[in-house]
């Protein structure tokens, strides 16, 4: 996870349908952080593929892939147009920022990963061998509209078990009034900014010290102060990294209905719905920032 929340201000992350839209132009290429494994049990289906693992699985856990920038830089350019993805929206993240700091001038991030591509039902690919087969798509809709998201049946890692959703569908939940949204954030960044919805929750998962960003030891309890564990709860954070692991341990701990929204607060505000300011015991907003994100190519992102 980046503890560094300037260059996480600096990636501009799209959904799923965004990624599709542009990856079918033929300018864009996808990016797959995955390791090949994961990457040859099903992969995005659209337009020039590549497989780079920004992280490697050894026999003391998953660490980082010393060489990836170097290995990006073997099949592209620093000036190709690349939309980089992962299996929950965590690992690309990391990824993009890495490829922004070396340089790469046309990098997306792209939230909430395969998953979330699976599960909006779009084009995918089963590398047997030397063979791909597909396309394949999700069976187990859950809610019916243009952005349609499914409960993850993959177990291939705690990621996997999460339910996933885009700002839009985030969004739309929120208005119905059954949903609260649970900011993971820390203070700081809450009040420089949030989701403007009445019943918003500001409890931080991660907390900032002088050793660098370090875990909330008390967050299922804190959460549980101010919430049931049959509540229905939207999980946000900044970019969608932390509100994977917030979700994962609300999820263990029992929590029924959490789904975490990929993205986070910047796609939010990239996708220009409602956000307020904290000014002391202030708030100022609705408010629709004309330039809320360092844009790679305003003209086709929303």
């Amino acid at each position: 996870m980046s503890t560094n929340s300037s260059s996480e201000s600096n990636v501009v992350t799209i959904d799923v349908l965004k990624a599709n839209e542009l990856l079918s132009d033929g300018q864009y290429r996808y990016l797959d952080v995955r390791t090949e494994e994961e990457f040859k049990n099903g992969r995005v289906d659209v337009g020039d593929v590549l497989n780079v693992p920004s992280m490697i699985d050894t026999p003391e856990g998953r660490v980082k892939n010393p060489n990836f920038v170097e290995e990006v830089l073997q099949v592209s350019t620093k000036d190709d147009y690349l939309i980089v993805g992962c299996q929950g929206g965590g690992r690309s993240l990391n990824a993009t920022i890495d490829l922004v700091d070396a340089g790469f001038k046309n990098v997306y991030n792209m939230g909430g990963g395969y998953l979330a591509w699976v599960e909006n039902g779009l084009p995918v690919a089963v590398v047997t061998g030397d063979t791909q087969t597909g396309p394949l798509i999700s069976q187990n809709s859950i809610l019916q509209n243009q952005h349609s998201f499914s409960i993850m049946n993959t177990k291939s890692s705690l990621e996997s078990q999460i339910i996933t959703i885009d700002v839009l569908i985030a969004n739309d939940l929120l208005h119905t009034g059954k949903y609260r949204y649970l900011d993971v954030r820390t203070e700081e960044e809450f009040k420089k900014g949030h989701v403007d919805f009445d019943g918003v929750l500001n409890i931080p998962n991660m907390f900032n010290t002088p050793e660098g960003r370090v875990k909330n030891p008390n967050f299922l309890e804190e959460v549980q102060q101010v919430c049931t564990k049959d509540d229905h709860l939207i999980v946000g954070c900044q970019s969608g990294v932390r509100s994977v692991s917030a979700t994962v341990d609300l999820l263990d701990a029992g929590f029924k209905h959490a789904y975490n929204m990929g993205g986070g607060y910047l796609a939010w505000v990239q996708n220009g719905l409602p956000v307020t300011v904290v000014t002391g015991d202030t708030k100022t907003g609705s408010l629709s920032p004309a330039s809320p994100l360092p844009m790679v190519n305003p003209s086709i992102v929303k």
